[in-house]
């Protein structure tokens, strides 16, 4: 599974504070995804902040 942040992050930070070992803020405030490439324990974490994302800007790709 892959994980992307696409462009119109609107720099919240729930990603990053509820799940801090999929995303980060750069330094302009917009999250990334760190690693891109989510480990099997981790994809529920995934697939919950593409849900839980107010803008729908985090793609999972399988």
């Amino acid at each position: 599974m892959h994980v992307t942040v696409t462009d119109g992050c609107i720099s919240c930070g729930l990603c990053a504070d509820e799940f801090p070992e999929l995303f980060h803020l750069n330094d302009e405030g917009v999250a990334e995804a760190v690693p891109s490439t989510v480990a099997s324990d981790q994809e529920e974490a995934a697939r919950q902040a593409a849900n839980d994302c107010p803008v729908g800007v985090i793609v999972i790709s399988e």
